[in-house]
């Protein structure tokens, strides 16, 4: 029974595998049959209306950039009743803690791309608001990259290599221990 169970887990793994290497397959289809347009072919798309903007976070010159704030915090309560911490250097650290805690940890992330950057983009040209626009491709994933094509398409092929080869290889284990489940 034990080897019929293992079995199924590695054809469930198969099966994952399988459809990781076809979703990598179809990524790179998309890549290779997608019309590739240099940066300076778009050079005088790229800005906006407002031309070139500041990024807030590096107050360097970019065409796009995006900031997120992520807010952290912890809600305390202390119950004096229970301990008597009284005063002196104790008291101070307990004190210290409690205000640590309850005060905000923030952090952000920011991204910008800046003039003259060499990027991938993989997009969906559209100028039904008037003006030219990137968006997600119907069938696809909206990608933006500072690597090259050729170094995407190339890890997306390796990526699903392996995946193809797991799936074969977790097929035939799963099937093996299946047979061998049923015949022992």
């Amino acid at each position: 029974m034990a080897l019929i169970v293992a079995g199924a887990v590695f054809l469930v793994l198969g099966a994952v595998a399988f459809f990781v290497w076809r979703s990598q397959q179809k990524s790179l289809n998309a890549m290779v049959l997608t019309e590739t347009l240099t940066c300076a072919e778009l050079g005088e798309l790229a800005p906006g209306d407002q031309g070139v903007l500041t990024a807030p976070e590096s107050g360097r010159e970019v065409v796009w950039h995006r900031s997120e704030a992520i807010e952290h915090y912890w809600d305390t309560e202390r119950d004096m009743s229970k301990v008597e911490i009284g005063s002196g250097l104790l008291a101070n650290i307990a004190e210290a803690f409690l205000q640590k805690t309850r005060r905000s940890a923030s952090s952000a992330r920011s991204g910008g791309i800046a003039p003259g950057q060499r990027l991938y983009v993989l997009a969906e040209a559209s100028d039904r608001n008037g003006r030219l626009a990137m968006m997600k491709p119907a069938d696809g994933k909206f990608v933006i990259s500072t690597r090259t094509e050729q170094e995407l398409r190339s890890s997306k092929r390796g990526f699903a290599n392996v995946a193809r080869i797991l799936a074969i290889v977790f097929a035939v284990v799963g099937v093996v221990l299946v047979v061998l489940g049923l015949v022992l």
